[in-house]
């Protein structure tokens, strides 16, 4: 829960049982969540008081079900991790193995960092750098934007009067180019 208890007097129904809070590590942006496994019906706003204080939340009923937890089995491809932070150079199927372990959310972020840390270390060479690039395509979304061809006008963002795209972009779909923005 976010917002501080108020003080204002206020009418409210008969109290339900006194229950424990505790606050959990969730980030709900500015809005006070409540999380309940039974007693009430989700979604509705509750009303927390304590301490003569009082915040309004909203209700996410839980479901308490048993579950198992065990140590997960290390991504296939931390050798090929491993050969990379050695210096190693990494063929087109260790780039796959490890986008694909990274997209699955099998790498910890420890290992996330030493993957860009060994990469940027040693420098990729430009067959490396196609390899990555082809295994992130591979494994991501993709658009299909129904026209060939589709052009970028790649920029970094956030440079202070850097306004290149705004005067690039109007010039390439004038040429009936499509160049989404």
């Amino acid at each position: 829960m976010t917002e501080k208890m108020s003080d204002t007097p206020h009418h409210t129904p008969a109290p339900t049982p006194q229950l424990q809070v505790r606050r959990l590590a969730i980030d709900t942006y500015r809005e006070n969540v409540a999380y309940r496994t039974e007693g009430f019906q989700a979604p509705s706003k509750v009303e927390v008081r304590a301490n003569g204080k009082r915040i309004l939340a909203s209700l996410n009923v839980v479901d308490d079900a048993p579950i198992f937890i065990s140590q997960a089995e290390p991504a296939s491809s931390i050798p090929a991790l491993h050969r990379k932070i050695a210096g190693e150079r990494l063929n087109q199927e260790d780039y796959r193995a490890i986008v694909r372990d990274i997209a699955e959310h099998r790498y910890s972020k420890i290992e996330l960092t030493a993957f860009v840390v060994a990469s940027n270390q040693g420098q990729l060479d430009r067959e490396e750098v196609y390899y990555l690039n082809e295994a992130m395509a591979s494994v991501g979304r993709k658009l299909d934007w129904r026209e060939h061809p589709v052009v970028d006008k790649h920029c970094i963002g956030g440079i202070p009067g850097n306004r290149t795209s705004m005067l690039v972009v109007p010039i390439v779909a004038a040429h009936g180019m499509l160049c989404p923005f």
